[in-house]
């Protein structure tokens, strides 16, 4: 009996062994954990694509995919963040001006209005055109109508070089009745205006108290009957010329005269008319343009 117990006895650690040789504890809880995991994110995967979902929505199927990916090499394009941050909003530009490059302009193309209001290239009208009641807007014309007076409309930058162009008819001449342009227009004693009185194209100056006659060449300018003139300033130097709007421009200059006592080299530009009449007067304006020049 003794014997037998020595050889249990002896057997028995030998046994033991055989139990607990074939894989520890941990390494197989870890294989246990790994399946469960990969079952997870394959279940996972079944539902999110259906769904529409993203896989890293998902924290067990994140783990997943962090386990058997986390030493893979990133591409540069993995590397960079999922979302941008946003641009900055850009600051407000600055309004544009009202005479962009120098150039004001008006084409009279609006509603009935007393005075003449915002130009169609944009700016306010000012002098007279904006104070008179003998301004106002009617068939998409400017229209001055009244028996007598000086009347002035300015529109623009101050400008030395320039040229201005106008379209313009009036309902009578008399002999003093007349319509024209204004350019370096400083205030009311000093400004330059070249205009139709029926019989010639005039220049004229206005210099303090006195008015003097620069220029005259004959253009004998009928009633009614709508005329284009184009003047130019370069310095002291005026040039100027006028036709039928319905006609071509003439290639040349038909009036030239430099103001070699000019004290003044800029201002406004616009229209003038003058009114002597004992019945209503009406000067109908259908464009004018002013434009710095070289």
């Amino acid at each position: 009996m003794s014997r037998l117990k020595e050889r249990m006895a002896s057997a028995s650690p030998n046994a033991q062994t055989v139990r607990m040789s074939p894989v520890p504890l941990h390494h197989a809880r870890s294989r246990v954990r790994v399946v469960l995991l990969v079952l997870v994110f394959l279940v996972d995967s079944l539902v999110a694509i259906p769904l529409g979902w993203a896989a890293e929505k998902n924290h067990l199927a994140s783990d997943v995919v962090s386990l058997f990916t986390s030493s893979w090499p990133q591409t540069a394009s993995q590397r960079q963040p999922r979302f941008s941050r946003p641009s900055p909003a850009p600051s407000p530009s600055p309004s544009p001006s009202p005479f962009p490059s120098e150039v004001s302009e008006d084409t009279f193309q609006r509603p009935n209005q007393l005075f003449w209001g915002t130009a169609s290239g944009g700016g306010l009208w000012l002098a007279d055109a904006s104070t008179s009641p003998a301004f106002a807007i009617a068939d998409q014309e400017g229209q001055v109508t009244a028996s007598s007076g000086t009347f002035t409309a300015l529109l623009g930058p101050r400008l030395a070089n320039a040229e201005l162009m106008v379209t313009l008819s009036i309902s009578r001449f008399n002999g003093e009745n007349n319509m024209g342009a204004v350019l370096h227009w400083r205030d009311s004693s000093h400004w330059y205006k070249v205009y139709l009185d029926g019989e010639s194209l005039v220049l004229i100056k206005r210099d303090a108290s006195q008015t003097i006659q620069l220029g005259s060449v004959p253009f004998p300018a009928q009633p009614g009957l709508r005329y284009s003139l184009l003047v130019q300033v370069r310095g002291t130097v005026f040039l100027a010329k006028a036709w039928p709007a319905s006609s071509s421009e003439p290639a040349s200059w038909e009036l030239s005269v430099a103001d070699q006592s000019s004290i003044w080299f800029s201002g406004y530009g616009g229209l003038r008319m003058y009114y002597l009449s004992r019945g209503s007067v009406t000067t109908t304006v259908a464009f004018f343009r002013e434009a710095r020049t070289l």
